[in-house]
C-alpha cells in the first residue's frame, strides 16, 4: 500500500461456506445478531487460507442507509439489498427547505445501534475486540446518494438547472459529515493514515462510492462530483473512492486529485479488467502514488497475469469454489510471483 516492495502480492480469497450458511437481507434486516453472525461467517476464509483479508464487521443496511436519513423509503426486492424510492424535484425541493435532517432518522441511529451491539457482545473478548475491525457503513457517494433520493432525472436537471443539483449536492455533503462524525466512535476502523474496509487497507479515514457518476462525461464529473467527493474526503482529512466499471473517461482525474489516495475498480463480468486495465492506469496510480485495493480478478485472468510486474501498489480479490480451491489459487499466485 505504500509502493514498498512485497514479498508476495497481498490476496483475498472469498467462497461460500459449505458449513456456516448466511441468512436471508430479510432476516439481517431484522435480526441484529443475524447480521453479525452473516458478517462473522464473511471472515471464515481468511482464518481457513490465512491469505491477507482481515476480519471486520459493519451494519450492513444497503446503499439506501444515508438516503434513508432524508426520510426516503427502502424496500427489499427479491432478496436484493434494499432500494430506495427517488423523490424527484419536487421531494428533494422540499430537503432543501429542512435542511440538514436528525441523522437518528432511517438507518442513522438503526446503524449506531447495531456497531454498539458489536461492541456489547464482543467486550468479554477483548482479542476479537482488537483484532476484529468495525468499518463505516454503505454511504455511497455524495452523487450517489443524489441519484437515489432524485432519480435517473438528475442528469436532465444537472443540464436544465445545474444552481439547483449544486445546491442539492452541498446539502448531501454537509449531512454525510455531520452523520459520519456522530458514527466515528462507534468504529475502530483507523490505522494511522489507513481505514479497514471490505477485509482491506485503505488509504484514508473514509471510502467513498462513485457508482452513478460513471454515467457523466469528465466535464460533468469535474463540476458535479469531484469538489462535492473533496468536500467529504476533506473534512477527514483524505480517503479512497470506489467505482464499479472502468470510468475510462475520468479515472485520470482522480488519480490526481489532493483527496483521493486511492481506489477500488468495481469488477463488471462484460468490461475488460484483469491486467490490461491496470496496463491502461498504471502512469496515474504509479506516478501519483494511489495503491488500486480489492482488485477483483477473474480466474481466466490469471494465466496470463504478470504479479512480478503487480507485487506493490495493489491488493487482490478473487472468488474460489471452496477452502481447497482456494489454497490452489493462492499457491499459483504465490508460484507466479517469483
Amino acid at each position: 500500500m505504500r509502493f514498498e516492495e512485497a514479498e508476495r502480492p497481498c490476496v483475498r480469497i472469498d467462497y461460500a461456506h459449505p458449513v456456516f450458511k448466511r441468512f436471508s437481507i430479510e432476516e439481517i434486516h431484522e435480526d441484529v445478531e443475524k447480521m453479525m453472525y452473516n458478517e462473522l461467517v464473511g471472515a471464515i476464509p481468511q482464518l481457513e487460507t490465512e491469505d491477507g483479508g482481515i476480519p471486520m464487521l459493519r451494519a450492513n443496511y444497503g446503499v439506501g442507509m444515508l438516503p434513508s436519513v432524508f426520510g426516503a423509503k427502502c424496500s427489499i426486492v427479491n432478496g436484493n439489498m434494499p432500494w430506495c424510492e427517488h423523490m424527484g424535484k419536487e421531494g428533494v425541493q422540499e430537503l432543501l427547505k429542512k435542511g440538514v435532517p436528525d441523522y437518528r432518522t432511517g438507518f442513522g441511529q438503526k446503524a449506531i445501534d447495531t456497531y454498539a451491539f458489536y461492541a456489547e457482545k464482543l467486550k468479554n473478548y477483548p482479542n476479537c475486540r482488537e483484532a476484529i475491525k468495525f468499518y463505516h457503513p454503505d454511504w455511497q457517494g455524495p452523487f450517489d446518494v443524489a441519484h437515489l433520493l432524485f432519480g435517473s432525472d438528475i442528469y436532465m436537471e444537472m443540464y436544465d438547472d445545474p444552481d439547483f443539483i449544486h445546491e442539492f449536492m452541498e446539502l448531501i455533503c454537509q449531512t454525510y459529515i455531520d452523520g459520519m462524525r456522530k458514527l466515528k466512535p462507534y468504529l475502530n476502523d483507523e490505522d494511522g493514515d489507513f481505514v479497514y474496509h471490505w477485509q482491506h487497507l485503505f488509504p484514508g479515514k473514509i471510502v467513498l462510492r462513485n457508482d452513478s457518476a460513471v454515467n457523466l462525461s469528465r466535464d460533468m464529473f469535474e463540476e458535479f462530483v469531484l469538489p462535492y467527493d473533496d468536500k467529504v474526503l476533506g473534512a477527514f482529512g483524505d480517503g479512497s473512492m470506489h467505482f464499479c466499471g472502468r470510468a475510462d473517461h475520468w479515472v485520470f482525474e482522480m488519480a490526481k486529485d489532493k483527496y483521493i489516495r486511492g481506489y477500488n475498480v468495481g469488477y463488471m463480468g462484460k468490461l475488460e479488467f484483469g491486467q490490461a486495465y491496470l496496463d491502461f492506469i498504471k502512469h496515474a496510480y504509479y506516478d501519483n502514488k494511489k495503491p488500486v485495493v480489492a482488485y477483483t480478478l477473474a480466474r481466466k485472468d490469471l494465466e496470463d497475469f504478470d504479479f512480478r510486474k503487480y507485487r506493490t501498489g495493489l491488493t487482490y480479490n478473487l472468488w474460489a469454489a471452496d477452502k481447497e480451491d482456494a489454497k490452489y489459487l493462492l499457491d499459483i499466485i504465490e508460484k507466479k510471483s517469483r
